[in-house]
């Protein structure tokens, strides 16, 4: 998909959102991009990266 098709996926998530029926229901939006192939594949990874645990010396004296 091209920009241009992107940016009209914006602009009808944002009528949805804002002008429709169910305006304000974000439910609406985020069923969507669940079911949205661009959203799926360009949305970022949120997820903590966990550091791998390592032994630490103390000194015990």
């Amino acid at each position: 998909m091209d920009e241009a098709g992107i940016m009209f996926k914006i602009a009808y998530l944002f009528n949805i959102y804002h002008d429709s029926n169910t305006a304000g229901h974000q439910e609406t939006i985020f069923d969507y991009c669940k079911t949205c192939d661009t959203c799926q594949k360009l949305k970022p990874n949120n997820t903590a990266r966990k550091n791998p645990m390592v032994t630490i010396k103390v000194d015990n004296s």
